[in-house]
């Protein structure tokens, strides 16, 4: 746990060549009618591909670290379920970025979103494209940075991507449901 529990961490969850082998199964787990619905009234200049992650054996790995962290942290009651996932490119020749946001959107009146996932899968080093999360005060979480890495923080946490400016970031982003909080 980080930042006085803002986030939780698993460092090297993927080795490099686990992400590669992950980044070459995007292209066949590609859900071609399903659209990226960003927050309204929020830059988000990244290139997004919406994965069907039943389709890559390597994300059940993602999805247990999830719900171990959700037992060891958050304490949600949440559904487990493999499920569409975001795979987001954001390139410098761009400014790649995502303003701040809050991954509360969820078209389900017997749900809510509760944990958002991410997973580091970048290739090559990039600039910029940090990552922050604002609770009272803006503070950058740098495990993210590192490919293979994963952070899993409340979906209703204020976050942002700042510009690439050098380079591209790709990461693949979950968010995980439950029971509507009460």
């Amino acid at each position: 746990m980080s930042e006085k529990y803002y986030y939780w961490k698993y460092e090297n969850l993927y080795s490099k060549e686990e992400v590669n082998e992950i980044n070459n199964q995007i292209d066949n787990s590609i859900n071609p009618i399903a659209k990226d619905i960003p927050a309204t009234d929020v830059v988000k200049t990244s290139d997004v591909k919406i994965i069907d992650s039943k389709k890559i054996q390597l994300l059940e790995r993602m999805l247990d670290a999830v719900v171990d962290s959700n037992k060891k942290n958050f304490g949600y009651n949440i559904y487990y379920e493999k499920h569409m996932m975001n795979y987001n490119t954001y390139s410098h020749k761009n400014k790649g970025r995502y303003d701040y946001h809050l991954d509360t959107t969820y078209f389900n009146p017997a749900s809510d979103i509760k944990l958002t996932a991410i997973v580091n899968l970048s290739t090559e080093e990039y600039e910029g494209g940090d990552f922050y999360i604002h609770m009272g005060k803006e503070f950058i979480v740098p495990e993210i940075k590192k490919s293979g890495n994963m952070i899993i923080f409340p979906s209703f946490f204020l976050h942002k991507v700042t510009p690439v400016i050098k380079g591209g970031r790709k990461t693949l982003t979950a968010w995980i449901a439950g029971p509507k909080f009460q």
